[in-house]
């Protein structure tokens, strides 16, 4: 029991959003014919996750993360989940976050979005309060009528 949950707690330190340090040198190396750099990290910290339709068309989703720290996903960045490395975020302003910022990832397979909405929620130990599938609450919502 202790060994699942520190591989859990160390699996949770390895994934998330890094960007990289500003202030910190970059350290080159070649190793086996490959030029390796170096860069010091810091992971951002995440307080809210949505997962949404997006607003012009049902059959699209976008998963919006508001981190408490701004920054740029055109720069350099690594973000992974469950072993796996995802690109193609956008920002989004600042979210919920007073010097934060919104990244939102589009989707388009709403059962891969709700499992990394998960799955992020999971790593970055998230309240339910704070991991919202807006998706669910609409499915389950009773079919409007319009009046003629």
């Amino acid at each position: 029991m202790i060994i699942l949950t520190m591989s859990v707690a160390r699996a949770s330190e390895d994934e998330g959003l890094f960007i990289p340090n500003q202030k910190a040198e970059t350290k080159y190396a070649i190793e086996d014919g490959e030029i390796v750099m170096r860069l010091i990290s810091e992971r951002l910290k995440l307080t809210r996750a949505v997962f949404r339709y997006d607003t012009e068309d049902k059959k699209k989703y976008w998963l919006e993360l508001d981190f408490t720290k701004r920054a740029d996903p055109g720069d350099f960045y690594v973000f992974k989940i469950d072993g796996r490395d995802y690109t193609g975020f956008v920002l989004r302003g600042r979210g919920s976050n007073k010097d934060g910022g919104r990244w939102a990832f589009g989707i388009t397979d709403a059962d891969i979005g709700r499992t990394l909405l998960e799955q992020i929620a999971k790593v970055y130990r998230l309240p339910d309060s704070h991991a919202l599938d807006q998706t669910k609450s609409e499915q389950n919502a009773a079919p409007q009528i319009r009046p003629r």
